[in-house]
């Protein structure tokens, strides 16, 4: 006779059996659930987000600490700000482990704003880390955001003690992450207009006496001066001379240049609320789809249990169908968490399509979806800084040609790719947020097709 302790196993063993028998929640649409325990993200050199219409320029030549740590792993956050809506900063490195060394040249990151108000402040701050899980979980990009825009709040209260103050003012978060790392060096600097900002090359130390700085302030390109030529002139060549810092500049608008063989047949600016062609438009608890803003918005208002506990929507230009094509978009999203947005081509429906999405960390995706995805191009840095990241906006061109896929971001390409699973359909905008709410707006859109190609299609075109 079985006593009640095997009684008991047999009980436990028998529910095992059963609670690993039963199905799940169903898998989200675009990817698996994250693990409670994200990994630390990938490497990226630096986080940069100025404004390119600038006429206020500040470069960072050198970044140094004083009294180094016997391993100084640092991490170093500079923000330009002027206490209005411009704000820019760099993050150098992105992710820890940084580089073990007391001094980081940021002279190819210049800071850039078009200050509203009389004064801009400079607020730099060196730390090591000690722990991860706040920037591992929001991202290292969403973590810069915050700082930033925490301290273009600040402005023109800024105190002895910023670092308490900011988290004071900015809640858990903030607070989170000063708990994880430790401050080696702090520095605040304030330009006026009233001293003409006070143009030309510094040196100067913290009040803490960690930090030195020396940079460059200008209000316009042509007056930032060039960089010193080595001390060490015997073992410099021409190649070896650093050319003059200059700010990068915005590429040309890409919905003013024509394309060589190629008729417009859709332009939207979507201006007034006024859209030309028909959009799905819609809304229930988890999203809504409309033309407001002087867009066409996807708002994403709850997350969805169903798919992993995120939020995602989309919608399409109606009754269009195309074959070969160009497409260009100006696409906006509003909130610095973890997003992902862009467009699907050759859509047939929710269930067939070809993928192009970023992420605002600065990633890029091309994968079919046959109810499944097949991937093209997996998720993939962008080492080159065309994406702009976080909440910002960002130009697409993509070319349909055949099989070839080609996609460009803010005038450059990223990445070429074929298929041949879909030979038409229409194009529609998606968006994608792990926190709601959140929102994406397409602002500009274009479709070009070649010059005698017939538009538009019927819809059973083969």
């Amino acid at each position: 006779m079985m006593s009640y302790r095997g009684m008991f196993w047999l009980f436990i063993g028998m529910m095992v059996l059963w609670l690993t028998s039963c199905s799940t929640t169903p898998p989200p649409i675009d990817e698996p659930t994250p693990s409670a325990t994200p990994e630390r993200p990938q490497m990226i050199d630096v986080i940069h987000q100025y404004n390119p219409d600038g006429f206020l320029n500040l470069t960072l030549n050198t970044v140094s600490l004083l009294n180094p740590p016997a391993n100084p792993d640092i991490q170093v956050l500079a923000v330009l700000a002027d206490g209005n809506e411009a704000v820019s900063y760099v993050l150098s490195p992105s992710n820890q482990p940084g580089v073990p060394q007391s001094s980081l040249d940021l002279s190819d990151y210049p800071l850039q704003i078009a200050p509203q108000a009389e004064r801009t402040a400079l607020w730099i701050v060196a730390v090591t880390h000690t722990a991860y899980p706040i920037s591992e979980n929001i991202g290292q990009d969403t973590v810069s955001t915050r700082l930033a825009n925490a301290f273009n709040n600040q402005i023109p209260d800024i105190t002895g003690n910023l670092a308490a103050e900011l988290v004071s003012q900015n809640g858990d978060v903030l607070l989170g992450w000063f708990g994880e790392v430790e401050i080696l060096g702090e520095l605040t600097l304030m330009f006026s207009a009233a001293d003409n900002w006070s143009t030309g090359r510094y040196t100067v130390q913290s009040a803490d006496g960690q930090l030195q700085l020396t940079y460059d302030l200008a209000t316009s390109p042509e007056d930032i001066p060039p960089t010193p030529i080595p001390a060490i002139v015997e073992a410099v060549t021409p190649t070896d001379i650093p050319s003059i810092i200059r700010p990068t500049l915005p590429p040309p608008s890409i919905f003013e240049a024509p394309i060589t063989g190629y008729r417009r047949v859709v332009s939207e600016t979507f201006d007034q609320d006024v859209t030309t062609y028909t959009w799905f438009v819609g809304r229930d608890d988890t999203y809504s789809a409309t033309i407001e803003n002087n867009s066409y918005q996807i708002g994403l208002t709850q997350t969805d249990p169903n798919r992993g506990d995120i939020a995602l929507s989309w919608g399409s230009l109606q009754d269009l169908i195309f074959d070969d094509y160009i497409v260009r978009a100006r696409v906006r999203v509003l909130d610095d968490s973890l997003m992902r947005y862009g467009l699907w081509l050759h859509y047939l429906d929710d269930f067939n399509f070809v993928f192009f999405g970023i992420e605002n960390t600065g990633r890029y995706r091309v994968a079919r979806f046959e109810n499944s995805y097949t991937e093209l191009v997996p998720w993939t840095l962008d080492t080159q800084n065309v994406i702009d990241r976080g909440a910002s906006v960002n130009d697409f061109e993509i070319t349909l040609q055949d099989d070839v896929y080609t996609f460009a971001v803010n005038g450059e390409t990223l990445t070429t790719t074929s298929d041949n699973a879909f030979d038409q359909g229409r194009i529609a905008f998606f968006c994608y947020s792990e926190v709601v709410p959140a929102t994406c707006r397409l602002e500009r859109f274009e479709v070009w097709v070649p010059q005698d190609a017939q538009f538009p299609l019927p819809a059973n075109t083969e």
